[in-house]
């Protein structure tokens, strides 16, 4: 399961998808691709940040990006980003999700 936060599109092109428990969104691409498709992101390129706290823990791997074209992603795009490389808005807006939901939480590899 995941979730998608469209908040951060109108300002920086980007979407964030949320891992909500141990399984990683990453591994359900096709099914990411529809839901992006579903909300009308459609020929635009923007850059998909997957925060995976809850399947990887917060760990060297936590966020992940690719590039999506608008209709696929584009694979050769894969990138690990560190802390550092992720914006702080987007570190204080999934803190803030997290914080709301603590049942996600308990149903992810952190707990």
């Amino acid at each position: 399961m995941f979730d998608i936060n469209y908040s951060l599109l109108n300002s920086n092109d980007i979407i964030v998808i949320t891992a909500l428990n141990h399984e990683s969104p990453l591994d359900n691409l096709k099914d990411v691709v529809a839901r992006l498709k579903e909300c009308k992101i459609k020929n635009k390129p923007i850059l998909v940040i997957f925060d995976l706290l809850c399947s990887n823990g917060n760990e060297w791997n936590r966020f992940v990006s690719l590039r999506f074209d608008g209709t696929k992603f584009m694979h050769q795009s894969f990138n690990v980003l560190s802390n550092d490389d992720v914006m702080p808005n987007i570190i204080d807006t999934q803190q803030s999700y997290f914080t709301q939901h603590p049942e996600i939480i308990k149903s992810s590899v952190l707990n």
